[in-house]
């Protein structure tokens, strides 16, 4: 796993931007079927765009609903109320409780597992997110948790957890809360294909000529696809099947999670039923960052550079992350620790929330049998695949420009508030981008190798 500290990535980015331009430069800007788009290139093509002419007309009425339950991803129980406002009043509160209540449950299951939502959150989380949804719910969590803790830290000098980060696979971004394996990378095709598949089959059910589809390049690094409709026919559509266009995309990374989800409910049976057990397999934990200011980081924090093996904490062996965080809960605020390590032993005091200072910690492995690593691989890929499709489709729904949630908040103030709808979606967009760049915010304090984030 490589490491790096978030300005070396941006350093990088630029880097590899530049050498690009300086290879190909001239060559993009004879090219017919490559266009430049600021630092971006576009590669179009518009060959076989008539299949999505056929995927569109075999089922039109199913794709419509698909995608009017994308608008309620956006905006939950009242943006169930606005789609099917042309049912009859009993089947239209009915749609509008069922539909938001159904998409919404396999994230709220979910919460817990953030470190940056207080606990109570969790029951008022799920009210927000049924009546008003992601589009609104979203900004909300960025601004008043990870925000709000983010900016605390920063005042008061203590250690803080960026509220966002780069998910890069193979490259863990010092102070970041993602730690992705390199096989990451082939999630990004199977997730941008389902997503501009659909804008492109929505386009065509709503009369909207689709011009061009092709791939985004940042210099070397492929950035994703493309379906681009015709802008003046979308500009001009009404505004149901604008937003339905519009939400498709998000509706169609969620959807694929929700599946696969499921699918993978009845895998632990069948690992038991044929004697696998992935946890014969676990060798210890190694600790790839710790919190700035903390014991942990003043006693290991020089050996940080290549991992620490945590062997075991008070003299109990850790095999297992889930050791490591079954041990911390009987810690009490200011207590002494001893952690053994490949690097030695170490005595070092919890905060005084009754934290050790890890931030980051990664499982290894022994060395598995060729069948059982397949079937572990093909696990963590489709955990990987729910993962980036669940937190992209999300994510795509902040109502800020270019992503599609700002796009349709933009239609829908437009249609109810002419010109001045355009410019409150410009204020909130840049009021979303600030709050943004504060939960970044950390990734600029940390340092690249050596020391603690």
């Amino acid at each position: 796993m490589l490491e790096v500290s978030f300005l070396d990535l941006i350093i990088f980015a630029i880097a590899q931007l530049i050498l690009f331009w300086v290879i190909f430069g001239a060559f993009l800007r004879d090219s017919k079927n490559l266009k430049i788009w600021g630092p971006a290139v576009l590669w179009k093509f518009s060959k076989g765009l008539n299949v999505l002419d056929k995927i569109a007309n075999a089922a039109p009425g199913l794709w419509k609903l698909y995608a009017d339950l994308g608008v309620v991803l956006a905006f939950g129980f009242a943006g169930a109320l606005f789609v099917f406002r042309k049912r009859s009043l009993g089947v239209r509160i009915s749609l509008s409780i069922l539909a938001p209540a159904i998409l919404f449950s396999p994230f709220v299951f979910s919460l817990t597992a953030s470190p940056l939502i207080p606990p109570f959150l969790y029951n008022i989380i799920p009210i927000m997110l049924f009546f008003f949804g992601f589009a609104v719910l979203l900004p909300l969590l960025l601004l008043f948790t990870a925000g709000s803790i983010i900016v605390n830290g920063l005042l008061l000098h203590q250690p803080v957890m960026a509220g966002a980060a780069p998910a890069i696979p193979g490259v863990y971004v010092r102070g970041s809360f993602m730690l992705i394996p390199w096989y990451g990378w082939f999630v990004f095709p199977i997730l941008i294909f389902v997503h501009e598949m659909s804008h492109g089959i929505l386009s065509r059910i709503g009369k909207i000529r689709v011009k061009e589809a092709g791939l985004m390049l940042l210099g070397f690094i492929p950035m994703g696809a493309f379906v681009e409709p015709d802008d003046e026919q979308l500009a001009s559509a009404p505004l149901i099947p604008k937003l339905r266009v519009l939400a498709a995309g998000s509706m169609a990374n969620y959807a694929l999670a929700l599946v696969l989800m499921l699918a993978l409910i009845p895998v632990p049976t069948i690992l038991q039923t044929t004697g696998i057990n992935f946890e014969d397999y676990y060798d210890h934990p190694v600790i790839m960052d710790l919190s700035n200011g903390t014991s942990a980081c003043n006693e290991m924090g020089k050996f940080l550079d290549h991992g620490i093996t945590l062997i075991g904490i008070n003299g109990n062996e850790t095999r297992s992350m889930d050791d490591v965080i079954n041990m911390k809960k009987s810690f009490k605020p200011n207590e002494s620790i001893l952690l053994q390590t490949d690097k030695g032993n170490f005595t070092v005091n919890t905060t005084n929330s009754s934290a050790i200072g890890i931030r980051m910690m990664e499982q290894r492995y022994k060395p598995m049998p060729l069948y059982v690593s397949l079937i572990w691989y093909l696990i963590k890929f489709t955990g990987l695949v729910i993962f980036f499709n669940m937190a992209i489709g999300i994510m795509n729904l902040l109502p800020l420009y270019p992503l599609d949630g700002g796009l349709m908040v933009e239609a829908f103030l437009e249609k109810k508030f002419g010109k001045h709808g355009k410019t409150v979606t410009k204020i909130l967009a840049y009021f979303l981008l600030a709050v943004l760049l504060i939960n970044i915010a950390p990734l600029f304090f940390v340092s690249g190798g050596g020391g603690c984030a």
